[in-house]
């Protein structure tokens, strides 16, 4: 078939179609055809013999299309759901795990006594009279102080957010969770704050004989665990190592043994990320790295006993209260304010089972 042929069949194809809307259609096209028909002689308007061609508006409706408003081809009509409220990465929870007493439901000022070492034995004659010996003690007490934080919410926001206000006593629990561990390592002793284990007057330390502090050596290390385990007479149970992230990085960098200049091993295992010379690791940012020694800014290592530190919370612990804020009996501002709070004594029954080097800087030595 020539080329003449093809087009006088398409001519042909194409004229059976105009002639009879039957013809040429599919199915589907067929029973538009019909509904438009039917509209059509309801208004009682001629039809022909072609077809019938609906007449629309055809406009792709994005969520994140734009023309002369952001989001104005459709975006502004898409709800917004919130399956989740991500947390704040905070301060790591260390005290409990390295065995420190964390105890509830203190009502009166919390005391306990300890054996002080007087006891003494001897050996003896068969019919020779034992040095007596009496058990001394002394005591520990612990009284309260208040450590709290609170937010307004507003109506609408809690409305809003079903997940909101759950979000916001997560929230502020946790923030007063990591202001107690701070203070516990670190704290003042003033200011209503309470005595951490860096500011006991009977901590023992090793520090650098320059003043300016200095890296952390596997000598350094060593001497902390005998202070400990040596001089405090302390068991390895419920005893480890406390530092910041930052030290946790220089320990990796500090190697215990060099031969002939190659350095053999870390102190801090590689394939460990929480333990030092066989002991546990308490690694958190609560650890200071802001420590002032002479002219440098210093972090601490600590290594104890930590069942010695006491955290007794007064009541059943973190309190978190939705109070409703009035301005006047004729004023509702429209917020609800969110309160955590808790009562919290610290502690350490007996300082000589903790040692600690204050002024590390953030070196090694090769």
């Amino acid at each position: 078939m020539n080329l003449n042929s093809i087009l006088i069949t398409e001519i042909a194809r194409n004229a059976r179609s105009s002639a009879s809307v039957e013809r040429g259609l599919t199915r589907e096209q067929r029973e538009q055809q019909d509904l438009l028909t039917e509209q059509f002689l309801a208004s009682h308007l001629e039809i022909s013999r072609g077809a019938i061609i609906p007449f629309f508006e055809h406009r792709a409706m994005t969520a994140t299309g734009t023309t002369s408003t952001t989001l104005d081809q459709g975006g502004v009509t898409i709800a917004q759901v919130v399956p989740e409220i991500g947390d704040a990465f905070r301060d790591e929870s260390v005290l409990g795990p390295l065995g420190a007493s964390i105890t509830f439901g203190h009502v009166g000022n919390s005391a306990y006594p300890r054996e002080l070492p007087n006891t003494s034995a001897a050996w003896t004659a068969e019919n020779v009279a034992v040095t007596a010996s009496a058990a001394t003690f002394g005591t520990m007490v612990i009284a309260p102080a208040r450590v709290a934080a609170w937010i307004d919410a507003s109506d609408q926001w809690i409305m809003q957010g079903p997940a909101n206000e759950p979000f916001a006593r997560r929230m502020l629990a946790r923030g007063i969770a990591e202001v107690i561990q701070r203070a516990a390592i670190n704290g003042l002793g003033s200011g209503n704050e309470p005595t951490g284990i860096l500011n006991n007057s009977g901590l023992t330390k090793i520090t650098d004989a320059g003043g300016q502090g200095s890296a952390p050596t596997y000598e350094d290390l060593i001497d902390l665990e005998n202070i400990v385990t040596g001089t405090g007479k302390s068991g390895q149970a419920n005893t480890g190592w406390l530092f910041s992230p930052k030290m946790r990085k220089t320990l990796r960098k500090t190697y215990t043994t060099t031969n002939s200049g190659a350095q053999i091993k870390p102190v801090m295992a590689v394939g460990s990320a929480d333990e030092l010379l066989g002991y546990p690791a308490g690694v958190t940012t609560s650890a200071p790295d802001d420590i002032l020694t002479g002219s440098k800014t210093t972090s601490a290592i600590i290594f104890g006993k930590w069942s010695e530190l006491f955290v007794d919370f007064f009541g059943p612990g973190i309190i978190v209260d939705a109070v409703r804020i009035l301005s006047t009996p004729t004023n509702v501002p429209g917020f609800t304010r969110i309160v955590a709070r808790a009562y919290v004594g610290i502690g350490v029954r007996t300082i000589g089972v903790f040692a600690a080097k204050p002024d590390c800087l953030e070196a090694y030595n090769p």
